[in-house]
């Protein structure tokens, strides 16, 4: 019998480091942290099933914010946004990630920035995403 989501997702961010709890990735060295971070946001934002983008969410919850708003810029464009096609749907996970209705914690300086990065990907569809999330 196979792993549960919950526990391979456990087991992925033991692997990064034994001691890479969301709650503590800003007391880790910072590309420990950052490894973290990113399997955290690929499996929030990459994946397509359920139980991982919640299993993310309530990581990201953990997160300390300040870290966050710091790490994010430079992790996100590393493992997020490559293909185009995914573009948007990638945007809309890291955005309910931040700040969306099922958000357990708000983070409005990593969203100020992932909101000004998305404008950069010159992609109609991400552009149309920002304009449903600020209600234009």
């Amino acid at each position: 019998m196979g792993m549960s989501y919950e526990e391979a997702f456990a087991a992925r961010l033991r692997a990064v480091a034994p001691e890479a709890l969301p709650s503590r990735l800003h007391l880790l060295p910072e590309d420990v942290g950052r490894s973290a971070l990113r399997e955290i946001l690929e499996t929030g934002c990459l994946s397509q099933n359920t139980a991982n983008i919640e299993l993310a969410r309530r990581a990201i919850a953990q997160v300390d914010p300040d870290w966050l708003a710091a790490q994010l810029p430079l992790t996100a464009p590393f493992c997020l946004f490559q293909d185009p096609d995914w573009q948007e749907w990638e945007f809309r996970r890291l955005t309910e990630m931040l700040r969306g209705p099922c958000a357990a914690v708000q983070f409005p300086k990593a969203f100020a920035w992932l909101a000004e990065y998305a404008g950069t990907l010159r992609s109609r569809e991400v552009d149309e995403a920002i304009r449903d999330l600020l209600g234009e």
